[in-house]
């Protein structure tokens, strides 16, 4: 039927049918829009979680003194990278991620475990999923048969970076202004509460004649000079 033949009546309905629909599909694109952004809220919030996560457990389950399975928990994927059944799919995959400057310290610590040795903790890098490098600390509990023998150990993995991060930027900041003061040409002496001395510089050392090794613990009474005028050269620094 064409239009022009629709009554009046006819063309009103259709109408209302049309702003119907438009009104459902509008009302369906409301609740596309309200899905998208809870599903993006959500996201965030896992993202925040997941970066908040700095550490998680494994288990290692050992039969004559060899390990037969690895089980890492599912945080495992916020410091690594890598999800626990990928852990699972390759044994050899934690090693792996060592970095290859410290796999030494972690071939030692598993060789002391298997010789019946208590593991010390120890720090060292990985290399996550993503190519990042990260600091962990590595600490082992292990778990022993009435006999002696060791069934199984847990292991705690804690992200360390950033405090890594600060040591070697206090570390630098340190070695920096202690070069400032060695290469200084006043004399500087740091001294504790009771002047005993604790640090020297060179130009101090040579105005003294002394070494180090024997001006390090001396008292800085016994230093001070009778000549008038050459007391103004020493610039002495009282530590806490």
């Amino acid at each position: 039927m064409s239009d022009e033949s629709k009554t009046r009546k006819e063309l009103l309905s259709e109408l209302r049918e049309l702003r119907q629909k438009i009104s459902q599909l509008e009302a369906l694109d409301q609740q596309r829009q309200l899905v998208a952004q809870s599903l993006k809220e959500s996201e965030e919030r896992y993202r925040k979680i997941t970066d908040a996560v700095t550490d998680y457990m494994f288990r290692v389950r050992v039969e004559h003194g060899k390990p037969v399975e690895t089980v890492h928990g599912t945080a495992c994927v916020a410091v690594t990278g890598y999800t626990s059944e990928e852990f699972a799919a390759n044994p050899y995959l934690w090693f792996q991620m060592v970095h290859e400057e410290d796999k030494h310290l972690v071939q030692q610590q598993a060789s002391q475990i298997y010789s019946g040795e208590k593991g010390e903790p120890i720090e060292h890098r990985i290399i996550r999923k993503d190519g990042t490098i990260r600091w962990v600390s590595n600490t082992l509990v292990l778990h022993f048969t009435e006999r002696g023998e060791l069934v199984s150990y847990d292991g705690l993995i804690k992200d360390i970076t950033e405090r890594r991060i600060t040591e070697e930027e206090l570390k630098n900041t340190r070695d920096y202004l202690d070069n400032i003061i060695e290469n200084s040409v006043d004399c500087i002496v740091v001294s504790d509460t009771t002047g005993l001395i604790t640090m020297v510089n060179k130009s101090f050392l040579e105005l003294v004649g002394c070494s180090k090794k024997e001006v390090i613990g001396m008292h800085t009474a016994e230093f001070l000079p009778q000549e008038p005028g050459v007391y103004e050269t020493i610039l002495e620094i009282q530590s806490n």
